[in-house]
């Protein structure tokens, strides 16, 4: 099916966003490499993050057709504790008094390993970072890993690299934040290495398209193009989303405003998903 929305598909953003997440970081690197090469080329740097939340982008939801899809890998570490040397038992003292029962015992889910995906544009010679383009992702905005990204994010800038975030997830913290930023369901905010304290900032909401994005090199090369729309509708249709999407039902949470709600209704019933 072709893509239907202008913009972001909010049905994308519960448990098929980690397909999502890898399939669209790899679209806009193919669709940047013919525009960079000799001098630069675009790489995928992956990393894997212990994720202990509950996992409501991988879980179907509303919006999701249930057993359909697939979860990412998962690999469960359990930690041994440390051996302890023996040491001869004495008498200690005992306490008249009577221990309190638990209202609960709980049992915490194990941590799920995630992939998250930059991708990177390199200088070709000397394999230098010059812009990381960041695809935001639920578990980038929950603790504890958004504590970890607002330090990578930090640790980029420090070091005088360009910066593309790119946030088409609703749900979570939002883990840029700027004086004077526009409210936004969805975001895109680009930092330069020039000039670190000044942003430029896409604010999107559901009925708006995905913007042409400038990618930053090394001066006195120009930006390069980054068209996020197509990136998007490319990957949609080549995965055929749509027949794990059931538009009949509200999307993944959290609910759309009032207006967003009956924009998407229309644009549903005027396709005849609804």
């Amino acid at each position: 099916m072709r893509y239907l929305f202008p913009g972001m598909d909010p049905y994308l953003e519960g448990y098929l966003w980690p397909d999502v997440h890898l399939a669209l970081a790899a679209q806009i690197r193919r669709q940047l490499e013919p525009f960079l090469r000799p001098k630069y080329v675009a790489r995928l740097a992956i990393r894997m993050v212990g994720d202990a939340a509950e996992g409501i982008e991988i879980a179907p939801t509303n919006g999701d057709r249930p057993g359909s899809g697939s979860q990412p890998d998962i690999e469960v570490v359990k930690r041994m504790p440390p051996a302890r040397a023996a040491v001869p038992s004495a008498p200690f003292a005992q306490s008249s008094l009577p221990i309190s029962p638990p209202t609960a015992v709980l049992t915490l889910p194990e941590p799920i390993q995630r992939r998250l995906v930059t991708v990177e544009v390199r200088d070709a010679a000397s394999n230098e970072l010059v812009t990381a383009i960041e695809l935001i992702s639920p578990t980038n905005k929950r603790m504890p890993d958004l504590h970890r990204y607002r330090s990578k994010r930090r640790a980029l800038l420090t070091a005088g690299k360009n910066l593309l975030e790119i946030d088409l997830i609703r749900r979570g913290t939002r883990p840029f934040a700027f004086s004077g930023m526009p409210a936004a369901t969805y975001a895109v905010a680009l930092t330069r290495s020039d000039n670190p304290n000044r942003v430029e900032f896409w604010a999107l909401n559901l009925p708006d398209p995905l913007p042409v994005l400038p990618t930053p090199l090394l001066p006195p090369d120009p930006d390069v193009a980054l068209d996020l729309g197509s990136a998007l509708r490319t990957v949609y249709e080549e995965a055929d989303y749509d027949l794990s999407l059931d538009y009949t039902q509200a999307p993944p949470p959290p609910a759309l405003r009032e207006a967003d709600a009956s924009w998407l209704a229309t644009l549903l019933s005027g396709s005849g998903l609804r």
